[in-house]
């Protein structure tokens, strides 16, 4: 007689004499990451959790990544969208990531490409200065708790993004001064590290201070359409709206100006590092054409805002009893067209 017997789901002891319910199996559907892969699994492979995926960044894209027929069976939105934070999490080969989907690198290069885009058409609702007055205030006071700086709005620097070898007759002036090919991308950032900013049109050989120049951001600033000012390390020159460090300071407000000045410029660097560690695409480099390569950019850095407002809000309560008098508007006063270094010395002299 056997010790045990299995009848329609019930389990027969032997010994009690007792009948139980065997729990049921339940089979996971290996083509689906969202049921394959638990949570902790799910958000290190794909950088998200999955009710973000569902709720927040599917209705984002799904309206471009719909097809109106089903001709050539095309992915499904939702698929598309995996694959591509996928390709941005790993920065793996595309045909790597269509082996893990089970579609073909050709699929894939394809959801890459029209996510990535439908994202970067939304960078303006994510990418952006504080609308009003109140909130450019705040940024400069929170900025202000950083290490003491006043008036500064945001801190921006140059970041180099490898790419392959674009067309012959246009290669070299991709090649920057590092000897590889890449994108020069100029970014904008807030006290929490969110960009505010990011000019990605120029190939990685244009110098920092020239990218700069050329774009939108100069002219906000030097036409006091944001409040507050910029603050760049030695590779930018020295403006009424932009700051530098001093390179041989001299005298102790000058030194006191510097160690106010580092760790508050320090905040870009940061965002850097984490933006390139959250998306490991950017940091290993894109063998996508320019095209979509900048497409790829300016998506990660949609991602990332997103991510930080998901995860990191700005809750900070700021008492006034911190701050200094009128630390908003203490520069409005000065003159667009002064001297850089003129500027800047004086700027030391009456709060350093």
């Amino acid at each position: 007689m056997l010790a045990a017997s299995r009848i329609s789901g019930l389990y027969l002891g032997a010994s009690q004499k007792t009948w139980s319910w065997i729990p049921k199996r339940y089979i996971r559907d290996r083509f689906n990451p969202m049921e394959f892969h638990d949570e902790n699994a799910f958000r290190r492979r794909y950088k998200f959790t999955q009710d973000e995926v569902r709720y927040f960044l599917l209705p984002l894209v799904e309206a471009d990544l719909e097809r109106l027929n089903r001709r050539g069976l095309p992915l499904p939105p939702l698929t598309q969208l995996l694959a591509t934070l996928r390709f941005m999490a790993s920065g793996s080969y595309q045909a790597v990531i269509g082996d893990l989907q089970y579609v073909s690198q050709s699929s894939i290069c394809l959801a890459v490409q029209r996510v990535s885009v439908a994202l970067a058409s939304r960078s303006n609702e994510f990418i952006h200065f504080p609308p009003d007055d109140e909130g450019q205030v705040n940024n400069i006071k929170r900025f202000y708790l950083v290490a003491g700086m006043t008036s500064i709005s945001a801190v921006i620097d140059g970041c180099l993004v490898r790419i392959k070898s674009p067309p012959r007759q246009f290669a070299e002036i991709f090649r920057c001064r590092k000897g590889y090919f890449a994108i020069n991308v100029l970014a904008a950032v807030g006290p929490d590290g969110e960009f505010l900013f990011v000019d990605v049109r120029h190939p990685g050989s244009v110098h920092d201070q020239t990218c700069l120049d050329r774009s939108a951001l100069r002219a906000w600033f030097a036409q006091r359409q944001i409040t507050g000012k910029l603050l760049g390390d030695n590779g930018y020159g020295n403006k009424p709206y932009l700051l530098t460090p001093v390179l041989n300071p001299q005298t102790q407000q000058q030194r006191r100006y510097n160690r106010s000045h580092i760790p508050t410029r320090n905040i870009v660097e940061r965002a850097f590092g984490r933006w390139k560690a959250k998306f490991s695409c950017v940091k290993r480099g894109l063998l996508n054409n320019v095209n979509n390569s900048i497409a790829i950019i300016v998506a990660t850095c949609v991602l990332w805002n997103i991510h930080l407002s998901l995860h990191h809000p700005n809750n900070t309560i700021i008492s006034e009893e911190q701050l200094p008098r009128n630390i908003a508007h203490a520069e409005e006063h000065q003159p667009a067209n002064m001297n850089g270094l003129i500027y800047r010395r004086e700027f030391i002299l009456r709060h350093f």
